[in-house]
């Protein structure tokens, strides 16, 4: 009889090492998925932070604004401006667009961003209803906000882009309704 010693044939080597291959291409290819949806949701996650701190703030200083400066603002237009005179002060607030960067200005004080730099602004209209004298000034808003394209998401298909709506009164023009 014919001893044989343990191991692998050449052809079962072949198998093992196709069968590897196959799994190993697999698991690869959904690592990648993986990491690749995370980056996707992480630049949603910023644009849409970003829209709804956005709204919040332009709401919160139309509301808590005396009255607009009609004449300094631009209403219906994609590069929006909107000038308001603060309650109880002569201070002007201006709520400006920029090369893709939404700030908000007080009289005397540098101008701030409203929204990170992961996002820019492409585009930010208000419109205006009422009067003063009406006593019923409203003032609505559309934003449309884009990924800036930040080194982590600079491949097209992590481009995220969302357009915002909102409006509210201005809380002084409210006295007569």
């Amino acid at each position: 009889m014919k001893k044989t010693l343990p191991g692998f044939s050449f052809f079962e080597v072949i198998i093992y090492l196709g069968l590897f291959s196959v799994m190993a291409t697999a698991l690869l290819s959904f690592s990648l998925n993986v990491f690749d949806f995370g980056a996707k949701d992480k630049t949603s996650r910023q644009v849409l932070s970003d829209a709804r701190f956005l709204t919040e703030r332009i709401t919160f200083l139309i509301r808590n604004a005396e009255s607009i400066d009609d004449n300094a603002s631009a209403f219906d237009t994609d590069s929006g401006k909107l000038v308001l005179r603060m309650m109880g002060s002569s201070n002007m607030q201006n709520i400006d667009i920029a090369n893709g960067v939404l700030t908000v200005q007080e009289t005397g004080y540098e101008p701030v961003n409203l929204h990170s730099q992961y996002s820019k602004v492409q585009s930010l209209v208000f419109s205006k209803y009422g009067s003063s004298g009406e006593h019923a000034e409203y003032i609505s808003f559309t934003a449309t906000l884009a990924s800036a394209g930040n080194t982590e998401s600079t491949v097209p298909s992590y481009q995220r882009t969302i357009v915002v709506k909102g409006g509210t009164f201005i809380r002084n023009s409210q006295k007569g309704l």
